[in-house]
């Protein structure tokens, strides 16, 4: 593969080498060339896309794919960040689509003079006069006059309330939705995948609502917290202050949705999520889950442990979220004592825990061995 590629195919190849070594900085300046080397290129889009983290910026690539074929491959992820206004990649900024000149966009001067149209007027031609006696005129009764006359209006009323009826319904299937659902989750980072997941899974239930809805239709907002407690705050603010949204799915774990919880309450704006275990979620009646709590988790798998798998001795891997203690405490709470002793404790934090997973095998297996 030549080192300094001529063609926007050979930048993208480079570029997908890049990305497949770990090298998505590298690979995205080669999609970037490839781009500004044929910016009608679906593939280098869709790969710049790719390997883009802003939410924004990664929707201008999509719907820049989109506009050059509408069935593209992008489409799925491209619905997932409607919420999203798209923003134009810094790389990419020459590819911006320019403006008019200014002389074309101003209307045009008027003189004052209104020009003459030529009306070209028709003589009515006269009708000649026979010798011949006039003929009796043929008079219709009155009662079938009006009868007519009824009909005639009937057909009309008729006419205009469908007509009425049709731009009705068109008016409000053609119009947006005007309340939505929030959201809210990692949509960036390396948790993105659950976000993915979420923003997925609620634009299935809003596409079957929509379908059989006969008043308002419902749209979906997606909001970024990156699975950061703090940011999680602000996203919350974000979502009270606007009218338009009804309800919150989210957040992605117990420590954000701890965190943005006491604004949801206060702002009486109920909150469902899959995901967060935390017991302390409980003592918001209007923030529900579809997962057991972490109490509930911690005594099935004491329970699993001993009387079905018949283990007398556990190793433990407990990480920094607090969730992870807490279920590692109710395992011990409803262990017996000679279980209970013999619990092997290791710490694990989140952002090493990939590199340390081969350290933790081999304190695994020489705990087993004593």
């Amino acid at each position: 593969m030549e080192s300094n590629p001529q063609s926007a195919l050979g930048h993208i190849n480079r570029g997908i080498a890049a990305h497949r070594g770990g090298d998505d900085q590298q690979a995205q300046r080669h999609f970037a060339d490839a781009l500004l080397s044929d910016p009608s290129s679906e593939l280098g889009w869709l790969w710049f896309a790719e390997v883009e983290n802003d939410p924004a910026k990664k929707r201008y690539c999509l719907d820049r794919a989109w506009q050059i074929n509408p069935d593209t491959a992008g489409n799925e992820k491209r619905n997932l960040l409607s919420g999203i206004s798209p923003k134009i990649p810094q790389e990419i900024s020459d590819l911006e689509h320019p403006p008019l000149p200014p002389s074309f966009c101003e209307p045009p001067s008027s003189s004052g003079v209104i020009p003459r149209i030529q009306i070209r007027r028709v003589r009515p031609t006269r009708k000649r006069v026979s010798a011949s006696p006039p003929k009796p005129a043929t008079t219709t009764k009155p009662s079938v006059r009006k009868t007519w006359i009824w009909i005639g209006i009937s057909v009309f009323v008729a006419l205009v309330v469908a007509v009425a009826a049709a731009v009705g319904f068109w008016s409000t299937r053609d119009k947006g939705p005007e309340y939505f659902i929030a959201v809210v989750g990692p949509m960036t980072g390396p948790e993105r995948n659950v976000g993915e997941q979420m923003v997925r899974g609620a634009q299935i239930s809003l596409n079957m609502y929509n379908r059989a809805a006969k008043g308002h239709r419902l749209g979906m907002l997606v909001f970024d917290d990156q699975d950061d407690p703090k940011l999680a705050v602000d996203r919350a603010k974000e979502i009270v202050a606007d009218d338009r949204i009804l309800a919150v799915i989210g957040h992605g774990t117990s420590a954000t949705s701890l965190a943005a919880a006491p604004i949801y309450e206060e702002a009486g704006i109920a909150a469902i999520t899959g995901q967060a275990t935390a017991d302390a979620l409980s003592q918001y009646p209007a923030y529900f889950r579809t997962i057991f709590p972490t109490s509930t988790e911690g005594s099935l798998l004491a329970v699993y442990i001993q009387q079905v798998l018949n283990f007398d001795t556990i190793s433990v891997v407990v990480g920094p979220v607090f969730t992870n203690s807490h279920c590692t405490a109710r395992y011990r709470m409803t262990s017996p004592p000679q279980a209970r002793s013999s619990i092997r404790g290791s710490s694990a934090q989140r952002t090493t825990r990939h590199r340390s997973r081969r350290s933790w095998m081999g304190s695994l297996r020489i705990l087993t061995l004593e």
